[in-house]
C-alpha cells in the first residue's frame, strides 16, 4: 500500500478545500503529501507551447497550498509543477508514475 496523497490544485477556493482536507488525512496518517498544479499547454502544433500559467503564478499556488497544508498539521509537504495538454490524464499519469 503506498503511503502518499496525490492533491491536485489551481489555486482556486474549491482547490483549497481539497488541500485542507488531504492535509488532514496527511497528518492523521503520516502520509507524504503532494501538492499538484497543473499547468494547461497551449499551442504547439505550429507555434510555440505556451503554459496557461507564468512561472511566477504556478510558483505562488503551490506555495499558498503548502502554507495551508502546513498550517493544517501535514508536516511532509511537496509540491510539484506538470505541464500538460488536459488535467485529468496528466494528474494520473503522474499518480502512477510516482506511486
Amino acid at each position: 500500500m503506498s503511503k502518499k496523497i496525490l492533491c491536485p490544485t489551481d489555486g482556486s477556493d474549491h482547490g483549497t478545500i481539497g488541500v485542507i482536507l488531504a492535509a488532514e488525512v496527511a497528518k492523521a496518517t503520516g502520509f507524504h503529501l503532494t501538492i499538484c498544479a497543473v499547468n494547461i499547454a497551449h499551442g504547439g502544433a505550429r507555434g510555440p507551447t505556451i503554459s496557461h500559467w507564468k512561472a511566477e503564478e504556478v510558483a505562488k499556488v503551490l506555495a499558498d497550498a503548502e502554507a495551508v497544508a502546513q498550517n493544517e498539521g501535514a508536516t511532509d509537504v511537496g509540491t510539484v509543477e506538470v505541464i500538460a495538454r488536459e488535467a485529468a490524464p496528466a494528474i494520473i499519469a503522474y499518480s502512477e508514475q510516482n506511486g
